[in-house]
């Protein structure tokens, strides 16, 4: 895990780390869908 700028509170980077996880595993899901169902 990549942390930039050590001086934002640890509070708002575990927000933002968060919110890139679940848009990422969104994406892979839909991808998988599309994929599953040509």
């Amino acid at each position: 895990m990549r942390v930039r700028g050590k001086a934002m509170p640890p509070s708002h980077f575990s927000q933002t780390s968060n919110a890139q996880d679940t848009n990422l595993t969104e994406t892979k899901n839909s991808t998988l869908f599309l994929i599953e169902n040509r």
